[in-house]
C-alpha cells in the first residue's frame, strides 16, 4: 500500500513538474520570442546623431532610434555636404533646415546604408534643373534598393520627378519605395542621363524608413536552451522530493 501512495505521489509530482514546465516555456516564449514590431526612423540632417556642421562632406553617419544610416558617393570625398536655404540661396518650400546638396558638377551617386533591414523609404528631392523654368518638364529621380552592400543584384527600384512649386528655383516632390516583404538595407540614388539640358544634381532631405524590429533579446535558440534546462531542473527536484520522502 505504501508502494503504490509512494507511486501515486511520484506520479503526481512530475505531472506537477510538466505543468510547471510549460507555463514557464509559455511565459519565456511570449516574453522574449516576441513578433516583430514595425519602427518608423527619420534623417533631417538637423536633429539626427551626431549633430552635423555645416559644409560637412560625405561620408558621413547619422542615427535616428535604432537605425543608423551610412551616407556616402563613389564620388566621394566629399561629393555632398549639408547646406541650408542660406547657404545655397534657393527658395525650396517642401525643404526645412540642413539638407543635403550634391557640391560637385559630376554626375553624383548617393549611396545610404543602414544597419538593420527596411521595407520602406521615403524622402524629399529638388533636381537642379539646367534650363527653363515650370514648361519644362522636371528630371527622373531614381532609386534601386538592394541587400547588403555588394549593390549587384537589385531587389526593386522606382522613380519620381518633382513638380514646379510657384516662387520656387527648382522642381521637388516626393519618392517612396515600398519593398514589401523583401527587405532592403541599402540604397542608390541618382540621376540617369536624360539629355545635356536635364538635370545632373539633385538635393534630399527629410528622409524616413519603416521596417520590422529584427533585434529580439534573446533569440530563439537560447528559449529553447533555457526551456529544456528549466526542465532538466524541475525533474531533478521531483526526483529528489519522491527519494527524501517515500512512503
Amino acid at each position: 500500500m505504501k508502494k503504490h501512495s509512494s507511486s501515486v505521489r511520484g506520479a503526481a509530482s512530475l505531472i506537477a513538474a510538466v505543468i510547471l514546465i510549460a507555463a514557464l516555456l509559455a511565459a519565456i516564449t511570449s516574453t522574449f520570442a516576441f513578433a516583430a514590431t514595425p519602427f518608423t526612423a527619420s534623417f533631417d540632417f538637423d536633429t539626427g546623431v551626431p549633430t552635423l556642421s555645416m559644409y560637412q562632406g560625405t561620408p558621413l553617419n547619422q542615427t535616428s532610434g535604432v537605425v543608423t544610416a551610412s551616407i556616402s558617393s563613389t564620388s566621394d570625398p566629399a561629393a555632398f555636404s549639408i547646406q541650408t536655404d542660406s547657404t545655397t540661396s534657393y527658395t525650396l518650400s517642401q525643404f526645412s533646415g540642413n539638407y543635403l546638396w550634391d557640391s560637385k558638377s559630376s554626375r553624383d551617386s548617393l549611396d545610404i546604408k543602414f544597419n538593420i533591414p527596411l521595407n520602406n523609404i521615403t524622402f524629399v528631392f529638388a533636381t537642379l534643373e539646367y534650363s527653363g523654368g515650370s514648361t519644362v518638364e522636371p528630371s527622373n529621380i531614381t532609386l534601386t534598393a538592394y541587400m547588403d552592400s555588394t549593390a549587384t543584384v537589385p531587389i526593386g527600384s522606382t522613380k519620381a520627378r518633382g513638380t514646379w512649386p510657384s516662387g520656387d528655383t527648382y522642381p521637388q516632390g516626393n519618392l517612396t519605395f515600398a519593398s514589401g516583404s523583401q527587405q532592403f538595407n541599402l540604397v542608390r540614388i541618382e540621376l540617369p542621363f536624360q539629355g545635356v539640358s536635364a538635370a545632373s544634381d539633385f538635393l534630399i532631405d527629410n528622409i524616413t524608413v519603416a521596417g520590422p524590429d529584427v533585434i529580439p533579446e534573446f533569440p530563439n535558440t537560447t528559449v529553447l536552451a533555457t526551456s529544456m534546462l528549466i526542465a532538466a531542473l524541475a525533474v531533478f527536484v521531483a526526483n529528489k522530493r519522491i527519494t527524501k520522502h517515500p512512503e
